[in-house]
């Protein structure tokens, strides 16, 4: 009897099968399908097989995934097999996982492990190792997860599983790409397709390939990104993918956006924008908003980019508000697992005080009415107060789980939100090509406080001999201050590149003016402002072959070593944007130098970072570190200041946003 019931679940599960196998087309399924097709395979063998294939229908089908997956949970458990139960547990943590249910995850998770102690399959292991790191990585505790996804690999690199190497490799690759440290994570993505190359590993590769394309793209190897999404376009359509054809689309159009090809970018983006709207992916319509945003740039529609720009500012927490949700979410958790602990306790301790007074009712025989009325009485109170008791923690219970649920979708949000918003103002800031294509050299120190600044650096070639470089330090920082470097930005290309204003001083006017004007300052109700210090530098000078430089400020200063003796530029005592108005006039100062001067420009955040004696940095230390490393490649300034800063601020918090450039003209 037990036999038949274990076959009419292996045949619901090829029902499962052929369903998702006739949509998907998926190359692995199909060879599982086959498997399950043998005469021979015993039904132990079925089981690990019915696992596998609701693993790789957890993208295709998720319905029937989860029921693939519990049903052979409850064949396993029947007939007592320890391995397909783990597997087929394995893959409802993968879909805990997809619902953040973190915890419940990773419950699940080290239950598999504790499991395999028994069973020994090291190959299982690898995938709950991975998947572990993986669950630790969405809730941005990179460190553990790193750690995770490196087991998984020594354990896959072992046994030679290269597919699961190809996975390992990838999600490491994320974890620094979540990070922004895009170098690190494109190694890792050559990584894996040198694996795949190497191999010859089949399958849906659009994954691997269009993570490639990507970070290609975020470190402008244009050709490389275009040929990787063009692969992913190709392989995704293959296996109707349309989450990685929609990905690859908006990847392809970024590339053409740096290409200047604006026409095919608009096509690419267009097919996106209708994928979007039939199919839910969140992640990819961040991105698509992101390239629309930088489109419309581009097209110098700068009432429409501002337009995109407003759409993923809607919750304008900062990223500290976004921590504490996490850890809020953490300790709701831990608070019902305690709440746990403290009815499992108060039980076991009025169970000890009933056994002693029964004890103590047999030792005293004499007063044996008396102490049996006692402890009858005793106990109905006792119990009593366990039923109170249970009925507050359930009530508990209930408002953290709904709580937990809430902050869970608000984090989520929040968390992408923030994200999508440090890589937009990452678009503003110039690009590499542009600054070495007038300047010498340069380099870039540029920390936010947050993943998003309220401080931005921004240049402007006018010519072949003219140039207008700015940095500004804008109220505020997080999202708020970030909002405000996308108004300077645009401002700033509206007067040197629309209106063709090249004096430092006018520019600083027209800034300040268009700024009270658009947040409407003149009711008194928004004081919002910044400090600024413009350069216009010009090579095209007679005066004995140096160079001519204009400098105006608002609020801010300038520094330039030549033949070994610092310069200071003070700019004008008065700020940018306000809550009163008042006609600004700002001072152009005017000044030659030798073509081999080194210039440096800074926020205050540099010199405003505290030590643990609360002790500043100081502008006076950073004014003399400027004349002993003017003369160092820049590569050695940059690690010599930020080797200070380290020194000085130790385990010290950064307290503001950092901005800090350092430029040279022959």
């Amino acid at each position: 009897m037990k036999k038949k019931k274990h076959i009419i679940i292996i045949f619901l599960g090829l029902i499962f099968i052929n369903i998702s196998i006739s949509k998907a087309q998926n190359t692995v399924l199909d060879s599982l399908y086959t498997l399950l097709k043998s005469k021979n395979i015993q039904d132990t063998t079925k089981l690990l097989v019915y696992n596998e294939i609701a693993n790789e229908l957890r993208y295709v089908n998720v319905d029937s995934s989860i029921n693939l997956a519990n049903s052979t949970l409850k064949s396993a458990k029947k007939i007592n097999f320890l391995k397909a139960q783990i597997g087929a547990e394995y893959v409802i943590a993968i879909h805990q996982t997809y619902k953040s249910n973190y915890a419940e995850a990773l419950k699940i998770y080290y239950k598999c492990l504790e499991n395999l102690e028994i069973v020994r399959d090291d190959k299982q292991k690898a995938r709950l190792l991975n998947n572990i790191g993986i669950v630790y990585y969405f809730q941005r505790k990179y460190d553990r997860a790193e750690a995770f996804l490196t087991q998984s690999l020594d354990i896959n690199l072992k046994i030679k599983n290269y597919f699961e190497v190809t996975r390992c490799y990838n999600n490491l690759g994320r974890i620094y790409f979540d990070q922004q440290n895009y170098k690190i994570a494109l190694d890792y993505a050559k990584k894996v397709l040198n694996t795949i190359e190497k191999y010859n590993i089949k399958g849906d590769l659009s994954v691997y390939f269009c993570n490639f394309a990507e970070y290609s793209m975020l470190l402008h190897q244009d050709a490389i990104a275009e040929e990787y999404a063009l692969k992913t376009l190709d392989v995704a359509q293959k296996s109707n993918n349309i989450r990685m054809v929609i990905r690859a689309n908006i990847i392809l159009s970024g590339v053409y956006i740096d290409e200047e090809k604006l026409e095919k970018s608009t096509n690419l983006l267009k097919s996106a924008g209708e994928q979007l709207q039939k199919n839910k992916f969140p992640e990819e319509e961040l991105l698509y908003l992101e390239n629309v945003y930088k489109l419309n740039e581009k097209k110098k529609n700068f009432e429409q980019s501002f337009l995109f720009f407003k759409k993923y500012i809607a919750i304008r927490d900062s990223t500290q508000s976004l921590k504490n949700y996490k850890i809020s979410l953490q300790q709701d958790f831990e608070y019902s697992n305690m709440l746990k602990e403290q009815q499992r306790k108060i039980e076991r301790e009025n169970e000890f005080w009933v056994r002693g007074l029964m004890f103590l009712g047999l030792a005293l025989l004499l007063t044996l009415v008396f102490f049996v009325f006692r402890a009858f009485y005793i106990k109905s109170k006792t119990l009593v107060i366990i039923s109170q008791q249970k009925n507050e923690i359930d009530s508990q219970k209930a408002i953290v789980e709904k709580t937990y649920q809430q902050l869970k979708d608000t984090a989520d949000e929040l968390d992408k939100s923030i994200t999508y918003a440090s890589r937009i103002q990452n678009l503003l800031l110039p690009v590499d090509v542009a600054i070495k294509a007038f300047f010498d050299d340069y380099f870039v120190i540029f920390k936010p406080k947050d993943k998003v600044s309220g401080d931005f650096y921004w240049f402007y070639q006018v010519n072949e001999n003219k140039g207008v470089f700015v940095l500004g330090d804008c109220t505020g920082h997080g999202v708020s201050g970030a909002f405000m470097t996308m108004l300077s930005n645009a401002l700033l290309y509206a007067a040197v590149h629309d209106k063709q204003v090249n004096s430092p001083a006018d520019i600083l006017e027209y800034l300040h003016e268009s700024i009270y004007n658009i947040l409407k300052q003149e009711n008194g109700i928004n004081g919002d402002g910044l400090d600024v210090a413009c350069c216009m530098f010009d090579k095209n000078t007679t005066e004995n072959e140096q160079l001519k430089v204009t400098f105006a400020g608002s609020k801010s200063s300038m520094y330039y070593v030549e033949n070994g003796i610092l310069h200071k530029k003070v700019g004008d005592k008065q700020r940018i944007g306000g809550k009163t108005y008042e006609t600004l006039h700002f001072t152009n100062q005017v000044f030659y130098t030798e073509k081999d001067a080194f210039f440096y420009f800074t926020s205050d955040g540099f010199y405003d970072q505290n030590n643990a004696q609360r002790k500043k940095f100081g502008i006076l230390t950073l004014q003399n570190l400027f004349t002993e490393i003017y003369q160092l490649p820049t590569n050695q300034q940059k690690t010599t200041l930020l080797n200070a800063l380290q020194n000085h601020q130790a385990n010290e918090q950064q307290r503001d946003d950092i901005a800090l450039v350092g430029i040279k003209i022959n």
